[in-house]
């Protein structure tokens, strides 16, 4: 019997070796890099607006919330997890009136706060904006046949896709950071594949998608690179949720003014 208790206690404390040996990869997989490393220029961050933005009602200063919706992967590791909240804050504002019919929001996002109470400070500017995703009752409708879908919806095999987010056929997507051209050096393999739904933006998306009336472009005007958004028609009007690709941009502001279509 004691020969038997002593083995049961042997496996015990080899599993719980185990598994804290596994969390703490896990943890230190999902922690960025220190430094400027973490968030380098050129990473894309896809995330939605966390309440509505409206040029009707915000006043220059306003602070502006996202929720990061997508890991965001470099050199094999999650440096921006999924669930991060990134801050950013109104810039300048125009209203509609009758006289003027047109209406601007210039916007900045500079912040990102991370898990495990880490924070990083950057420059970013929206390249696309698209609505909320469309939300369904059975989150099974949301996945691609191959991973438990029913008949009826799209297959294909799973891939791990690079840095422009692009889509496999499943409906699979992960998002790789990087900077600038990369030539014909292929990234690193994510490490971390996860769904995401019909209707979801990639980190490659430019421009304004399916939102009538508005225009989005970036103004280095005054020395600050922002986002401007604009309707010629009337009020500007983001709802709770709204998508965006924000792109950190290096500190030194671009030089011209630049119109996203």
């Amino acid at each position: 019997m004691r020969k038997r208790a002593g083995i049961f206690r042997y496996i015990t404390i080899a599993i719980a070796g185990i598994a804290a040996s596994i969390a703490q990869q896990q943890k230190s997989a999902e922690t960025p890099a220190s430094g400027s490393a973490a968030i380098s220029s050129g990473t894309r961050v896809v995330a939605e607006l966390s309440r509505g933005l409206s040029s009707k009602r915000a006043k220059a200063g306003d602070i502006i919330k996202a929720k990061v919706i997508q890991d965001v992967i470099a050199e094999g590791r999650i440096v921006v997890p999924r669930d991060s909240r990134m801050l950013g804050r109104v810039i300048e504002v125009k209203t509609s009136h009758k006289e003027d019919r047109e209406s601007r929001l210039a916007v900045i996002f500079d912040r990102v706060l991370l898990r495990h109470g880490a924070e990083a400070d950057f420059r970013g500017v929206i390249q696309a904006v698209a609505p909320p995703i469309p939300r369904v009752d059975n989150p099974d409708q949301l996945l691609p046949s191959n991973l438990g879908g029913g008949a009826g919806r799209s297959s294909g095999q799973t891939q791990p896709m690079g840095g422009n987010g692009s889509r496999s056929n499943s409906g699979m997507r992960t998002v790789t950071a990087g900077q600038g051209t990369v030539g014909n050096v292929s990234p690193p393999t994510p490490t971390v594949v996860q769904t995401t739904p019909s209707g979801a933006l990639s980190a490659g998306a430019r421009g304004v998608i399916g939102i009538p009336d508005l225009a989005l472009g970036i103004d280095s005007s005054g020395g600050t690179a922002k986002t401007v958004l604009r309707s010629r028609k009337g009020n500007i009007h983001l709802d709770g949720g709204t998508q965006i690709v924000v792109r950190v941009i290096p500190e030194g502001p671009p030089r011209t003014k630049t119109e996203i279509r």
